[in-house]
């Protein structure tokens, strides 16, 4: 999650197929660069990426959602 001085918000969640996990077993430990594209020939991979805002009471108020496959 990126948080911005103006309270904007972007958050990715970013899913990886299984063959990934099968060549390197410590990827979820090191995961890639946040908000980097999707890797070449992972027919599983996808990602969303929301952004928003959070409101006086610190909750967030989503503004858009976007799936990368």
């Amino acid at each position: 999650m990126r948080l911005r001085h103006n309270r904007r918000f972007d958050l990715e969640a970013s899913c990886w197929g299984k063959a990934r996990e099968e060549v390197d077993p410590y990827f979820l430990v090191c995961a890639s660069r946040w908000f980097a594209p999707l890797e070449y020939g992972d027919a599983e991979a996808a990602q969303l990426r929301v952004s928003g805002t959070l409101t006086a009471d610190d909750r967030m108020a989503v503004e858009s959602v976007e799936e990368v496959s």
